[in-house]
């Protein structure tokens, strides 16, 4: 099996780190819920939301964007999916912004936690690492049908739409975040 295209292994690099930011945050959720003894990390909540919200919108997306949008203009694809896949990214973006806000308020004051809000919480844990796994399916997919001039292409669509300054922004965004795991601030694609 050969190795997935340079933009795409970014792409993975990027899921990892977000599964395991999702992760984290679902622990520390749990955590705030009662579901373990060990007391929550609201600032590690927050951080974790922060993650989730800002790095996929300013720096993921839109390379995705760029892929799909591609993946669009092939033959035999099925349109369907990859505009679900799309979707998928305001509706999250929603959800976050809405957890945010919501642990955010319950930081402040000594209301009780709703059973809706595990509820919700549990549903954007789920839909984001759904949303990972079809993605994953269409970069095999954007793998398997682009040749080399597809490739260029998107290099250029991405250097037009994200810009130059955008990689050292990136790296000092993700230089914020512990090195909890090898390669956390990996290198964006050039």
């Amino acid at each position: 099996m050969s190795a997935m295209h340079p933009i795409l292994e970014q792409l993975e690099a990027d899921h990892q780190r977000m599964q395991r930011m999702l992760y984290e945050l679902n622990h520390e959720i749990e955590n705030y819920f009662g579901f373990h003894d060990a007391p929550a990390n609201i600032d590690m909540m927050m951080r974790s939301l922060d993650y989730i919200q800002v790095f996929p919108e300013v720096w993921h997306h839109p390379v995705e964007d760029v892929v799909f949008r591609q993946l669009l203009a092939s033959p035999g694809v099925n349109g369907y999916a990859v505009e679900n896949v799309l979707r998928d990214h305001s509706m999250l973006e929603s959800l976050g912004d809405q957890l945010s806000l919501i642990f955010a308020e319950l930081r402040l004051s000594e209301q009780p936690v709703r059973p809706a809000i595990i509820r919700l919480s549990k549903h954007y844990h789920c839909r984001q690492i759904s949303h990972i796994h079809e993605e994953r399916s269409l970069f095999q997919l954007a793998d398997a049908l682009f040749d080399e001039s597809d490739w260029q292409h998107i290099q250029r669509q991405i250097d037009l739409e994200i810009g130059p300054a955008a990689q050292c922004e990136r790296e000092t965004y993700l230089s914020s975040f512990p090195r909890q795991a090898p390669g956390f601030a990996g290198a964006f694609v050039q």
